[in-house]
């Protein structure tokens, strides 16, 4: 009976472990073994101050890597919004932050899909999708 109370307890502490492990930033192998590229952490946060012709959306991205880096966010009247739709651009340095983007123009009582994003020179990464609608206009 000890024996299964210690396996039990060593369970629940690796799972506390595991649980609040952060995913770090994948990091690529270039050519000849040269370091190529991280992949970025990015994350939509909120939506704020929305109105019938905008809104204001919070986001950070984390990054570790040595090239540049483009940040913005995206946004669509349907599902998965990417940078080939509305996009801003925030930004276009190499680091980590939290990224702040007035989204304008906008119509009023429509439903919008947004999310941040990061660009280097691999690709585009993709926050999570927040959903907002936009008030009526007065």
């Amino acid at each position: 009976m000890k024996t299964l109370t210690k396996i039990f307890a060593l369970a629940a502490v690796v799972l506390m472990i595991a649980a609040g492990c952060k995913k770090l930033p994948e990091f690529h192998q270039g050519s000849g073994g040269t370091p190529s590229y991280y992949e970025p952490i990015v994350t939509t946060l909120m939506i704020t101050d929305v109105a019938s012709d905008g809104a204001v959306c919070k986001g950070t991205v984390e990054y570790s890597g040595s090239d540049d880096l483009t940040v913005g966010f995206c946004w669509s009247t349907r599902g998965e919004p990417t940078i080939e739709d509305e996009h801003t651009i925030e930004s276009s340095t190499a680091g980590s932050g939290t990224l702040v983007g007035k989204i304008l123009p906008l119509s009023p009582s429509t439903t919008y899909y947004i999310r941040a994003y990061a660009t280097n020179a691999n690709g585009t990464y993709y926050g999570n999708i927040l959903v907002f609608t936009t008030l009526e206009n007065k």
